[in-house]
């Protein structure tokens, strides 16, 4: 059975998001946040393993976003970039969903220590 690029679990109140057609390898933990990552392909200069992000999942979302369970149980849609420098691990997730067939909009950033994850940007969209 294929997964669901975009699924949330009331029970456990976490977000899990995923990037389809993509070669899950590991996990890091984060505070609240796992990042998911994955192959990419290989380097062309030296035939290296490129690694991406290729999901993620954020643990007590509600809080996170500041919005009822039902709200994030609806979402239409879901942008994210997340931006790994030396120093801070920083994900922005935009989400849209439908509450008594109105459109709304929430956004938040989080920001964490890195720790020893390498520097990239990614952003991914469902």
């Amino acid at each position: 059975m294929k997964a669901k690029p975009l699924d949330y679990d009331p029970l456990s109140d976490s977000l899990l998001v995923i990037v389809p057609e993509r070669e899950y390898r590991y996990s890091v933990m984060l505070d609240d946040v796992i990042l998911d990552f994955g192959k990419l392909g290989k380097n062309a200069e030296n035939n290296e393993e490129k690694l991406d992000i290729v999901g993620f999942e954020i643990l007590n979302a509600s809080e996170k976003f500041r919005v009822k369970k039902h709200m994030l149980r609806n979402i239409k849609k879901l942008k994210a970039k997340i931006e790994i420098s030396k120093s801070s691990v920083k994900i922005k997730v935009e989400i849209y969903a439908f509450t008594r067939n109105r459109e709304k909009f929430q956004s938040n950033v989080l920001e964490m220590s890195n720790e020893g994850i390498p520097s990239m940007v990614a952003s991914i969209s469902v």
